[in-house]
């Protein structure tokens, strides 16, 4: 695994994290049904889970990149 790869990894991971936060507190503020997909890290997603959530890792370090941070 490249550096690239391991950071997009990590960016990926904290991305599903920040999700389940947020619809966590969207489940308890509007009484919606608990998700399942809560209970799972990121490392027990499927492949076409964490997939999602590298889409919005990749936005960041094209962000980054375009700023010439990384």
């Amino acid at each position: 695994m490249t550096i690239d790869s391991e950071l997009l990894e990590a960016l990926s991971e904290l991305e599903h994290e920040q999700w389940r936060v947020w619809r966590s507190d969207v489940e308890r503020r509007f009484g919606l049904p608990h998700s399942e997909s809560l209970d799972k890290g990121y490392s027990e997603l499927s492949e076409a889970e964490k997939e999602e959530d590298r889409v919005f890792a990749r936005r960041v370090l094209a962000l980054l990149e375009k700023r010439r941070l990384i």
